[in-house]
């Protein structure tokens, strides 16, 4: 089987139709075993490193075995319900479920033999109507057509005395089609307007400005503009791939390969000569310029930077970023053990219960529900939803404050020992998911404006209004992930080195300015006053390239609770809630699945050789069909495993997309690329039944 990147590899199927092996061109095995009944026994990837499957008579999972040999245990009720999980690091979590199934509660026990517990009350449809915890009650309305309407965060008086919790509520609105048409929240509203393929064409910000856009006949992007002002415009191939976007007194041109990869990208100054279709610029006189060279894996394994110089990434045979080489720092190297916890050298030992020690100099320690309280010299505090309230540094205190979505929508900064007035504060406006303002003390509002296809790529942010307004253009690479910034004249503000896992190690730009640039990997923001980065659900700590508490949807985000991803220039967690798929996870479709509607789909574009890119799915580690069918309103689904995808040549990427009918985020999302039209049908054909109830099916806003 020839993958995209020209690779031949082999699959062998054992004699119940199931994968046993894949063996790549170059030798590496990955492998599966099974029980006599079929059920998933062990896992072993190119680095030897496996995972194994325990199963009661039943046929449910008992136990699940890690690389490093720890273990996650789970107990059944007489229904074979799940109704108990114990982690490797000794956490322990009860779940408690009413006659009808639906979960009443969750008592988490810590390792020290704490108690934390969560109760939910639900409706006769059963939908979520209220949250309760010990600094928090959160309740939950909704419409005829089952969407929600209103959030309501109540703190509790240990929440306010202990954590500065605040009240709080967030409204939406809807037209009589189901279109998200405004949101109402603590820092402001924001409204909808929309065309009939319901893209927003103009969004009325909290502050009074409207963001409009422009679209052609087929849904893509022409034109963004702010209160008149013309921020960007694009320009597209015939497969409607982005070639070209002004960004101020530059353009930014981009060129694909053969497999639709992302080939090179130049930001031309006024006056350059004229870049005809297919052609690559020279780099001389290019403001910024990125040529991207892919291995046959599918992995960048070279970026040459026209500030950096060349860049050079180097992976382990399973696809973990082992080491990255520059001309202008030194060489990284990166080593895990074999639970996928980021170690500081190869001879470390592996840790048994995923809360890493430390990292470098510092040194790290956990409370009893494994959230991080020291660092450095920081202390950090939670509360009982897992959120961070509070870090203390030295003569200094931060306090964070959420939204009833959870959405972090403040920060302040006090000195510990004179009074109660701020010393910086920042407020945040949310649209949906993404940071869309920012309101940092004496600086003003910022309006953050992001990519169509890519919607945590930011593509400018503008400041002040009127004559006073200016605009601040993005160059990202090939992840989303900012490198330069510009001003509308061409000038270079901003340029930072980000390091494997998104620690920038400088500012390059040598522009003699402060510049306030706070974006780092997809969804992801710099705290300047701790260096971690807000990652939306979780805080993530980029010298060890881990997120500093655990996943708070569980064993569905990945078997290690703390990990990022494997490899940072292939995978993204704006949420901060994913990690990757396993070959035996499922991949669903709605509707007949077949080759005309994979070839004209919304957002989709072929290649030369007819490969399609931007084929929309839902995926979720370990989910089931139910849960991944719940978004769509089709009566028929396709399903596809991630191993037959990848066997075609296709690429599957969990990018949690913003749904901009309704203003959901669709968490489950999943984009796929590099298959046919036919080779799409084929793997997602015969459909099957929605398993949903018509009633219950649709977008719904996960809260």
């Amino acid at each position: 089987m020839n993958s995209p990147g020209k690779q031949q590899d082999r699959y062998t199927w054992n004699a119940l139709g199931l994968m046993s092996s894949h063996r790549r061109i170059t030798g590496s095995v990955e492998s599966w075993r099974y029980t006599p009944r079929g059920l998933l026994a062990a896992h072993t990837d190119e680095e030897k490193r496996e995972t194994r499957w325990q199963y009661t008579p039943e046929g449910r999972v008992a136990a699940l075995t890690n690389g490093n040999g720890a273990q996650y245990r789970f107990s059944h009720d007489a229904d074979g319900r799940l109704v108990r999980e114990v982690r490797p690091d000794g956490l322990s979590r009860t779940f408690i479920l009413d006659d009808s199934g639906y979960l009443t509660a969750i008592q988490t026990t810590g390792t020290q033999g704490g108690v934390r517990r969560e109760t939910q009350q639900r409706d006769a449809l059963g939908r979520l109507l209220r949250t309760e915890n010990e600094h928090g009650q959160r309740t939950f309305s909704y419409n005829r057509l089952d969407q929600i309407t209103a959030v309501m965060l109540t703190p509790t008086e240990a929440g306010q005395q202990q954590h500065r919790m605040q009240a709080d509520t967030v409204r939406f609105e809807y037209d009589r089609s189901g279109w998200l048409t405004a949101e109402h929240a603590g820092n402001g509203s924001i409204c909808y307007q929309r065309d009939a393929l319901g893209n927003p064409t103009d969004i009325t910000l909290p502050d009074g400005q409207h963001l409009t856009h422009l679209y052609y006949g087929s849904g893509h992007l022409l034109q963004t503009a702010l209160d008149g002002l013309t921020v960007s415009e694009y320009e597209r191939d015939s497969l409607h791939r982005q070639i070209m976007r002004t960004q101020g007194q530059l353009a930014t041109y981009s060129g694909y390969d053969d497999d639709g990869l992302l080939s090179w990208q130049r930001s031309l100054a006024p006056g350059s000569a004229p870049v005809l279709p297919g052609q690559r610029p020279a780099r001389q006189g290019c403001v910024t310029s990125r040529d991207y060279y892919w291995n046959n894996h599918g992995e960048v394994g070279t970026i040459d930077d026209g500030l950096r110089g060349s860049v050079v990434y180097s992976y382990d045979r399973s696809g973990y970023l082992t080491g990255r080489s520059g001309q202008m720092y030194d060489h990284d190297r990166y080593y895990y053990d074999k639970a996928g916890n980021l170690l500081d050298n190869e001879g470390q030992g592996p840790v048994m219960n995923n809360r890493l020690p430390g990292c470098g100099r510092d040194r790290y320690g956990y409370n009893e529900w494994g959230e991080l309280t020291t660092r450095r010299d920081q202390q950090l505090e939670w509360n009982a939803q897992g959120q961070l309230t509070r870090v203390i540094s030295g003569n200094t205190e931060t306090h964070y404050g959420y939204d009833a979505l959870g959405r972090r929508t403040r920060k302040a900064t006090y000195g510990r020992h004179t009074g109660h007035t701020a010393r910086s504060r920042t407020d945040f406006v949310w649209e949906g998911v993404r940071l869309l303002q920012e309101n940092v003390q004496q600086q003003g509002w910022r309006t953050y404006l992001y990519d169509a296809e890519q919607p945590y790529t930011p593509v400018a942010s503008v400041t002040g209004k009127g004559e006073s307004r200016q605009v601040w253009y993005y160059h990202t690479d090939v992840t989303g992930t900012p490198q330069e910034v510009t001003a509308a004249d061409g000038t270079l503000v901003w340029a930072g080195y980000i390091r494997g896992f998104g620690e920038n190690a400088a500012d390059i730009s040598n522009s003699g300015a402060y510049f306030h640039q706070p974006l780092r990997l997809p969804g992801q923001y710099f705290d300047d006053e701790t260096g971690l980065h807000y990652n939306l659900f979780r805080y993530y700590a980029p010298e060890c390239g881990r997120f500093v508490s655990q996943d708070p949807i569980g064993l569905a985000g990945g078997i290690n609770l703390y990990s990022y991803a494997p490899n940072p220039i292939k995978w993204m967690d704006p949420l901060g809630l994913h990690d990757i798929l396993a070959d035996t996870d499922i991949v669903c479709r709605g509707g007949a699945c077949s080759a005309d509607s994979f070839k004209n789909g919304s957002g989709v574009a072929a290649d030369a050789n007819g490969k399609l890119s931007g084929i929309s799915t839902q995926a979720k580690p370990n989910a089931g069909l139910e849960t991944l069918s719940q978004p769509f309103k089709h009566n028929q689904i396709g399903v596809a495993t991630v191993a037959d995808i990848e066997k075609a040549g296709g690429t599957i990427t969990l990018d949690g997309k913003l749904n901009s009918s309704n203003g959901s985020m669709m968490m489950n999302h999943a984009t796929v690329d590099g298959l046919t039209a036919e080779q799409a049908e084929k793997l997602f054909r015969p459909t099957q039944p929605n398993p949903v109830p018509v009633e219950q099916r649709g977008p719904k806003r996960e809260c």
